[in-house]
């Protein structure tokens, strides 16, 4: 699933009084959706994302982003594989929160985590390492 900017889309719908349940609406998805893809839970569709981007006035190419530079291995190869938070934390038998927090660097993976991640990733270990942390 693409990234957006959440940031950029969260004003624009402020900036025009816009509700969830109002973005939900015009879009075509549930409130729940919008929800969860405004606190970053949920990734849209490119479809989903250009109908959100429509209701709050900007294309959708300037809502879609890509992988933030200078994040995470982790999060960059999730991000490169499509992989939802709640996927790969599933797959590495951790809470989404936990996996959140190893991406924004708040935490570090064991070494048993690591592994799970790598595997459900289809990388090595290593490549998962941020040796700058």
């Amino acid at each position: 699933m693409p990234q957006i900017h959440r940031q950029l889309l969260s004003q624009r719908a402020r900036a025009r009084g816009l509700t969830a349940a109002d973005l939900a609406a015009s879009s075509g998805c549930s409130e729940s959706h919008v929800t969860k893809i405004l606190s970053g839970r949920w990734n849209p569709s490119v479809p989903l994302a250009y109908r959100l981007a429509s209701a709050v006035g900007i294309t959708g190419d300037e809502l879609l982003t890509q992988p933030q530079e200078g994040a995470s291995p982790i999060r960059q190869a999730r991000q490169s594989a499509g992989i939802k938070v709640g996927e790969l934390a599933t797959a590495a038998g951790i809470t989404p929160q936990h996996l959140n927090n190893i991406e924004a660097g708040r935490r570090r993976p064991s070494i048993g985590t690591l592994r799970k991640l790598a595997d459900a990733l289809g990388r090595k270990p290593g490549e998962l390492l941020d040796v700058a942390a």
